[in-house]
């Protein structure tokens, strides 16, 4: 049984008022996560989070410098 498996039989058979506490501790460390990317932004965003299209040229910027394939050199000879 995998760790996440685990974790879903034991919210099955939790009560209301753990139930809010585990749900208080997850949207914590969403919360910390994203407060910690905004304070450093070299570090990439992780993969659960969503792209936004439609943002401007300067949200590109977070990603400046996060290569993380090894084609940069096909990409900038098709370019």
């Amino acid at each position: 049984m995998t760790l996440k498996e685990t974790v879903l039989c034991e919210l099955e058979t939790a009560d209301e008022q753990l139930l809010e506490e585990v749900m208080r501790v997850i949207r914590w460390h969403r919360l910390s996560e994203r407060e910690s990317r905004k304070q450093n932004p070299s570090t990439p965003p992780t993969s659960s989070e969503p792209i936004r299209h439609g943002a401007k040229l300067g949200d590109l910027l977070a990603f400046a410098g996060t290569w993380a394939g090894d084609d940069l050199q096909d990409c900038i000879d098709t370019v």
